[in-house]
């Protein structure tokens, strides 16, 4: 899969994670994960204390 950055202000960024997830869509963090189960983010506040966190991606 090809991979690409990009910048976005956080106003944008929080539209665009609100679109994604009004559509149903599952966004999770790219972690390491020891079993079979896996975070799924709820919202924008879950998304950006990821963000502010850890430098990670996202599925």
């Amino acid at each position: 899969m090809a991979r690409f950055e990009f910048y976005i202000s956080d106003e944008e960024r929080a539209t665009v994670i609100n679109y994604i997830l009004s559509k149903g869509t599952k966004i999770i963090p790219d972690l390491l994960y020891e079993t079979e189960e896996y975070e799924v983010l709820r919202d924008t506040i879950e998304f950006f204390k990821y963000l502010k966190d850890k430098n990670i991606g996202f599925f």
